[in-house]
């Protein structure tokens, strides 16, 4: 209590007598104390404004000798790293990730492409918001064979309707009755856990709301007997796993507390973002929570090819195509989409013959402030749509110059603000290719670069004017691929505790009805061949379906697609949350992408059919 107020009376005498070294030291030291009084929201308050000065103050050495400069960046680590980790035990990882990025150097990111200025904005302030408050849950997980049931039960019933036989004459009749009484008990049983989840956090949650919402039967309704959708919702000790099928709906509880979640979520990520490190050990340990033994029988018990994930608080950020089981990754054994309450709307909704679709691809490639150009961004709209009035500027740049989609092609100029709005509305299909600026917990900040316009409100596209100018701008996009950094990200909160939805969520909330957006900032060249490779094959095959396309592309760059990236696209070591150096990854030249820092990123939301 004493050193309370003592650090309350230096912060005044530091700010008057203009010492912000001081400042900041005292700063982070109330960010200790409260931690230690077990008040993590004011810690994260007063760690901000210590990181805040300190960045001040390295704006202040910017002209004297970088290894002056690395020297006072690494003095002061630990008010960084210690407030990373306050966040992350929150919930809140793209806050932490956003302050580890102050503290690399701009070499790591020489290579990345549409960036969205982590390293150009070393200097750049961090948002103070409220903290979110978690709502916890515990249930009794049900009976192993739940799915294995309903699986024999689902094919009985279909034989049942044969015309060759007569009501009530079905040779396998009393088999089919005592498999329906053992599916009766297993609803009782679900719908009473059900229950309790609506005394527990109200029916209008939206977690219990996509669990209450019939997921079920629109999987029966939709004739996917192979997916299953898997509804995560994460309490204090522990995390539900809640499976549904054409035929059941069972649950999975995993004994971890939400801050051991968290950090092994941070974990994975930071392993994953950086290609010279190895994120297989970190991501074996968060596969073994999301796909318990239990969980693993159901998918084996329906031979499951797709999972459909519905993700909410820390989760929502880890790369699940990426897991990895000790064997293989995830995505070579399952295709992964992501679902929301707001997409559900649009999966029973007819879609439109796919030999017919027409695509817009727009795209920056040119340099602009401190974003750097985007080179393989004319390639990849050329490879990608087929534009009768782009030909010219195609067979340049590459032998075969024709797009595996018709449609309209716009680069740099050409992508301004109003061309992009008058062209919405006419193409099934969207594709754009530029940078996105996250900042979080500001969503006028937070933006898409746009190739024409003088000024920069002309330029920057931000999330707010998304959402009030493109009201319905994606209403009848059946695919919207948002080729740039951080579009399935969360923009943090405002000031008022409300959540900043990230442009996926947001461009789905107004229409699209699936979205391929990206979890971190994604490498040019290995992005260019990953979205050609996924719309060759969605075209190739018009019945595949859209997270099977973007499987097997990934399948593509692991295995040894692409072309290999320039010596010189390496990173520097990363730490884990825990300050344990990450393990090295053997790059192979013959697969320069098999790393999944280059495919794992782009998650699919929405309409996964």
């Amino acid at each position: 209590a004493k050193a309370l107020v003592y650090y309350n009376l230096a912060l005044p005498i530091s700010r008057e007598v203009g010492d912000r070294s001081g400042e900041a030291i005292t700063l982070h030291n109330l960010m200790v104390l409260w931690k230690d009084l077990d008040r993590p929201r004011v810690a994260i308050f007063y760690g901000k404004q210590s990181v805040n000065a300190y960045q001040d103050l390295r704006a202040n050495i910017q002209s004297l000798d970088k290894e002056i400069q690395k020297t006072f960046t690494g003095s002061n680590e630990d008010t960084y790293r210690r407030l990373a980790e306050l966040l992350i035990a929150q919930g809140r990882v793209p806050e932490a990730e956003q302050v580890l990025e102050m503290l690399k150097q701009e070499e790591y990111f020489d290579f990345v492409r549409r960036d969205d200025k982590v390293a150009k904005e070393l200097l750049s302030k961090l948002s103070l918001t409220p903290a979110e408050q978690e709502a916890f849950i515990r249930y009794d997980a049900l009976a192993d064979d739940l799915t294995r049931i309903g699986k024999e039960y689902g094919q009985l019933f279909a034989e049942s309707r044969n015309p060759a036989y007569e009501p009530g004459k079905f040779p396998k009749q009393a088999r089919l009755d005592e498999l329906e009484k053992q599916m009766a008990d297993a609803n009782r049983v679900f719908s009473a856990f059900l229950d309790e989840l609506k005394v527990k956090f109200g029916e209008d949650d939206i977690r219990v709301a996509l669990v209450d919402s019939g997921t079920q039967a629109l999987l029966k309704e939709l004739n996917q007997p192979r997916t299953v959708i898997i509804s995560t919702i994460a309490g204090d000790d522990q995390l539900n796993l809640i499976v549904a099928t054409t035929e059941a709906t069972r649950a999975h509880t995993v004994d971890i507390k939400a801050a051991d979640l968290n950090n092994l979520v941070a974990d994975f990520r930071a392993a994953i973002k950086n290609p010279a490190v190895d994120p297989r050990p970190s991501g074996k340990k968060l596969y073994d929570v999301l796909f318990p033994a239990s969980l693993q029988k159901d998918l084996a018990n329906i031979e499951a090819d797709t999972i459909v994930w519905s993700l909410y608080g820390t989760l929502r950020y880890a790369p699940v195509a990426a897991l990895w089981d000790g064997k293989q990754y995830v995505m070579e054994r399952y295709a992964s989409a992501v679902i929301t309450l707001a997409s559900r709307d649009n999966l029973k909704l007819t879609p439109t013959d796919r030999a017919q679709w027409l695509a817009l691809g727009v795209g920056v490639s040119k340099k602009f402030e401190d974003f750097d150009a985007l080179t393989a961004v004319p390639a990849e709209l050329c490879g990608i749509i087929n534009d009768p009035q782009a030909q010219a500027r195609c067979r340049a740049l590459m032998r075969d110059s024709e797009g595996v989609m018709r449609g309209r092609s716009l680069l740099d100029e050409e992508f301004g603000l109003q061309a992009f709005k008058n062209n919405l509305g006419r193409y099934p299909v969207v594709h754009i290719a530029s940078h996105f600026s996250l900042n979080a917990g500001k969503e006028t900040d937070s933006y898409l670069l746009l190739g024409g316009g003088q000024t920069e409100a002309e330029r920057k596209l931000t999330l707010d004017r998304v959402r009030d100018e493109f009201k319905t701008k994606f209403v009848g996009v059946e695919l919207l691929t948002l080729s740039a950094c951080n579009t399935a990200m969360t923009a943090g909160e405002k000031s008022n505790g409300v959540e900043i939805e990230g442009f996926g969520a947001l461009a789905q909330k107004q229409g699209a009805r699936a979205v391929l957006a990206t979890l971190w900032s994604v490498a040019d060249p290995s992005t260019r061949d990953l979205m050609t490779e996924f719309y060759r094959r969605l075209q190739k095959d018009g019945q595949m379906s859209k997270a099977e396309a973007l499987r097997q592309a990934q399948m593509a760059l692991l295995r040894g697609g692409g072309q290999a990236e320039p010596d010189n696209a390496r990173a520097a070591r990363v730490t884990s949350s825990e300050g344990q150096p990450g393990t090295g990854f053997t790059r192979d030249p013959a697969r320069p992408y098999a790393h999944p820092y280059y495919w794992a990123a782009f998650t699919l939301m929405g309409n996964w059919k």
